[in-house]
């Protein structure tokens, strides 16, 4: 998987296409993993992502927002596109409208999977979350609940980047075979059950690549299950779960297009 060739497809030429109905500005609310992104929107920012994400949870092939810069769209649109996990039937392939005045206003998504067949899917991934997590257990801290949903996926979910659905919970909490979007998805996902917040990060690893930070006591954390798998990379199981911006740097960099919070150190974990 290559996150840059994605990132090249959102920000793709500009397209001609017929306006479609555009969706309300109504409020939305977002996934716990989408918040730490959402509150560091300017206020057009938020207004946008809140058409968009209610327009794409309504199937919305156009949606209109307030005129940005392009420069200024790509990085908004990557930063949506790191959030809203559970929005496994999106399409990566959004395109957008440059006006006369070489400013953006409306943008134009795809999807993979129609309407009438997500709701079953929908339910089929909160069954499954639902026996992930039915073995977690009252006494678990939640560095303990992270590190069972991070070692459950690496067990039970095989490194794939031609599967179908490989870039997505779906395919990876179901099909049980993804790539790193899968795995940190997943991550995201489940998180979102426990109320722990997380979130996508896309950067390069030796590639396009994406993983997670976690908070976890007021303190934020990078987890890579991905890196973690041994079947994908033959490493350690743990060398990724919980560590600092200095550890991950050796060989991680992420992508500048937001500023993520600090990770000043890695986790004790001693479970």
């Amino acid at each position: 998987m290559n996150i840059k060739k994605i990132i090249s497809a959102v920000s793709a030429a500009a397209v001609a296409v017929t306006m479609l109905t555009a969706c309300g500005s109504t409020d939305v609310q977002v996934p716990t993993s989408s918040q730490y992104v959402y509150n560091s929107l300017s206020d057009k920012e938020k207004a946008a992502f809140n058409k968009i994400y209610s327009g794409v949870t309504n199937y919305k092939h156009s949606i209109k927002i307030s005129s940005m810069s392009e420069d200024e769209f790509n990085d908004f649109i990557l930063k949506f596109y790191c959030c809203g996990s559970e929005l496994f039937y999106m399409s990566d392939q959004i395109k957008y409208q440059i006006n006369a005045d070489g400013r953006v206003n409306e943008c134009f998504f795809t999807y993979d999977y129609y309407e009438n067949s997500t709701k079953s899917m929908q339910e089929q991934l909160d069954a499954k979350a639902d026996e992930i997590l039915s073995k977690i257990t009252s006494d678990m801290t939640d560095a303990d609940k992270l590190k069972y949903i991070h070692d459950y996926i690496i067990d039970n979910v095989t490194y794939d980047a031609e599967a179908m659905d490989c870039d997505n919970v779906y395919g990876a909490l179901i099909k049980n075979r993804t790539h790193c979007q899968g795995f940190s998805k997943s991550i995201c996902f489940l998180c979102d059950k426990l109320g722990i917040e997380s979130l996508l990060i896309t950067g390069d690893a030796g590639g396009g690549h994406m993983w997670n930070m976690i908070k976890l006591d007021d303190k934020w954390y990078h987890l890579d299950a991905t890196w973690d798998d041994p079947d994908h990379g033959g490493r350690s199981r743990s060398d990724y779960f919980l560590i600092s911006d200095s550890t991950i740097s050796q060989t991680h960099s992420a992508d500048t297009y937001m500023d993520y919070p600090d990770a000043a150190a890695d986790y004790d974990y001693r479970g």
